[in-house]
């Protein structure tokens, strides 16, 4: 199964940008709860511990990270982020789960995400 192209091909418009910010972890427990039946995965939490601290949920199928965008790790984040080659960056990948997420006020959101997920995995026949 392609994960990035089934993200990619998710038709959830400017949730995607909002999905890299503030509900990031929405769209992770969504990602997690469509491919955990068809995959090995796991809730993370991936944490800056530089100067400007943040934390990040993804979703690791395989040993590889991904969230809204696609594929996530620390060299694509330096991409995403125009963070130049000689600033140091710590990011930690920590175990989370699925239960802790989110609040339900999100629950809209959730399921916008898990709908559009699903589409785009039947699009591809991995649904």
């Amino acid at each position: 199964m392609d994960i990035e192209e089934l993200i990619k091909s998710a038709k959830i418009g400017r949730a995607r940008k909002d999905a890299q910010v503030d509900t990031c972890s929405v769209f992770a427990a969504a990602l997690y709860d469509l491919l955990h039946t068809r995959v090995a995965c796991k809730m993370v939490t991936v944490v800056n511990r530089g100067a400007l601290p943040w934390a990040h949920s993804v979703v690791e199928v395989g040993g590889r990270y991904y969230d809204s965008m696609g594929e996530f790790s620390t060299p694509i984040y330096r991409t995403r982020a125009k963070i130049h080659p000689t600033v140091t960056l710590h990011l930690n990948y920590q175990l989370d789960y699925r239960e802790d997420c989110y609040e339900p006020e999100f629950d809209e959101m959730y399921a916008f995400y898990l709908k559009e997920l699903t589409k785009a995995a039947r699009r591809l026949g991995v649904c």
